[in-house]
């Protein structure tokens, strides 16, 4: 079951849906032009949108403009909807996606099946037809998102929106490429909707392996057992105690036949439900801890969206999924452990629970699949969302490369970043007493940067690391996952490390 209601595609020609949609323009004087498909429609019934439009004063095809009329006799078609477009000259990403929003919710408020949105290419769009037309069909496709699976009345399914690509150059092919990371979007979102009692570590695991399996990626569970063998001591403090036992779940991409010896890392913290431990949350600081598992869902999206796309590039990636609950042998308040690295940590905060698990995982990635560089995903701290709100996440790295990278990616992405501080006052802050490490801070106003501080002593050799704390972008106020980072992440990999060669992704020695 998917839990989009539209389902957008792309064909060539026209067929006979319920609803024509005719792009509509208007000119710097503010004055309304047609395209020419809208043109031609014009043309054949004699006059037909042009008088419409001069008889409608409050439409004047700004974009995101949308109105009904009834088709004329003869046509296929029951409706024919004028879609405002505005100035082609000025049509951007965050207008075409405007458009394509603007689009479903008016199939949807007037109860509309279908319809044809008929593309044509203008001469003073600022990018290719193809891109636009593409960004408004995905657009349309996001804003259908309802996850209603567990409702007895679920939403009313709006059938399609078909796209003819007659007269615009490679459009099918854009629009599949959009589609492709939208498709790992909704994964992530469809996962961090789950109940807990739904989606817990055995479970995940399975739907990632069935999910990604068939698109050519590797998957391997490590199983509760494994880890133990693994000395993955500060996962397993987390999870260990619970019913169902935590796993891990690794994942290879090679979009380059094998032409890359080192991969991208990417790294997701996957707590399926946080009550805090034995630092138990309040009941209402409970609501909502299905969502600690967001980090990993982005990380598994993003391996979903590269595979569909067939991308050129290297990923290795691992999500650490654990339940963090209470019980007679959980983790206590001053118990130290020992993570797979060897590093012993103090136990200062039960509730301080997703850096122990990324450690872990962290560690096994680098050591088994040498990752040139590393970004690790997580919903890691209420201090993030206290410094940056539910707009932007925390990116936290020394690599000025990877700054700027994930600066440029978030622009082209569309999910905001902000760059925040990172230095030793914050790894000192994480120093234990009586152990190498201590997982809380007693600095509560720094909160996400000791976090970070943290992690960074699980970071081996000259790899260089990145960590994204998206606590406050994939859980926002009205408690529907966001699927935050699938697009970034995306854009990150593809933009810097798709069919390219640098001096930490060297090539595969030849066999």
């Amino acid at each position: 079951m998917t839990s989009t209601k539209l389902n957008a595609f792309c064909s060539r020609g026209s067929t006979n849906a319920q609803t024509l949609i005719l792009p509509v323009f208007t000119n710097k004087k503010g004055k309304i032009t047609l395209g020419e498909r809208a043109k031609d429609f014009d043309t054949k019934y004699d006059g037909l949108i042009a008088h419409s439009v001069a008889a409608l004063p409050a439409f004047d095809a700004q974009a995101g403009q949308a109105t009904v009329l009834a088709a004329p006799k003869g046509s296929r078609h029951q409706n024919i909807m004028l879609l405002g477009f505005g100035q082609a000259d000025k049509l951007d990403k965050a207008t075409s996606e405007k458009i394509g929003q603007t689009l479903f919710t008016s199939l949807k408020s007037q109860k509309l099946d279908n319809g044809l949105l008929l593309a044509d290419d203008h001469k003073k769009f600022k990018s290719d037809g193809s891109t636009i037309y593409a960004q408004i069909a995905n657009a349309a496709y996001e804003a259908s998102y309802a996850f209603d699976k567990y409702k007895s009345a679920p939403t009313d399914n709006y059938k399609f929106l078909n796209v003819s690509y007659e007269d615009v150059h490679s459009l099918k092919a854009e629009f599949d490429n959009i589609m492709a990371i939208s498709k790992g979007r909704v994964w992530a979102r469809d996962l961090g909707n789950e109940p807990p009692n739904v989606l817990y570590p055995e479970t995940y695991a399975n739907q990632i392996q069935e999910k990604l399996g068939p698109l050519g990626v590797k998957t391997r569970v490590i199983s509760y057992e494994e880890m133990q063998k693994l000395g993955m001591g500060a996962a397993l403090a987390v999870g260990g105690s619970a019913t169902h036992k935590p796993c891990m779940v690794v994942m290879e991409y090679d979009g380059t036949n094998n032409e890359l010896a080192a991969p991208v890392g990417l790294v997701g913290k996957g707590v399926t439900y946080d009550t805090g431990g034995y630092s138990l949350k309040s009941g209402a600081g409970q609501i909502g801890m299905k969502f600690d598992m967001c980090g990993s869902a982005a990380v598994v999206g993003t391996m979903q969206a590269l595979a569909e796309k067939k991308a050129a590039v290297k990923v290795a990636a691992i999500v650490g999924l654990v339940e963090n609950r209470i019980a007679p042998d959980a983790y206590l308040v001053d118990d130290v452990i020992t993570s797979m690295a060897g590093k012993t940590i103090e136990i200062k905060n039960t509730d301080a629970e997703g850096r122990l698990v990324l450690a872990d995982a962290l560690t096994y990635l680098q050591r088994n699949h040498r990752p040139h560089s590393i970004v690790d995903v997580a919903t890691l701290t209420g201090a993030v969302v206290a410094a940056l709100g539910h707009n932007r996440a925390g990116l936290f790295s020394e690599s000025q490369t990877l700054r700027e990278n994930f600066t440029q990616a978030a622009q082209h992405s569309g999910e905001a970043i902000e760059l925040m501080p990172l230095d030793d006052e914050h790894r000192r802050a994480m120093i234990g007493k009586v152990a190498d490490l201590s997982n809380s801070a007693n600095t509560p106003r720094m909160g996400a940067s000791t976090a970070a501080g943290f992690l960074s002593y699980f970071i081996e050799g000259d790899t260089q690391w990145a960590h994204l704390d998206i606590a406050g972008t994939a859980i926002p106020p009205n408690g529907v996952a966001t699927g935050y980072g699938v697009k970034l992440l995306s854009e990150w990999v593809e933009r810097n490390y798709a069919d390219k060669t640098t001096p930490q992704q060297t090539p595969a020695p030849k066999q």
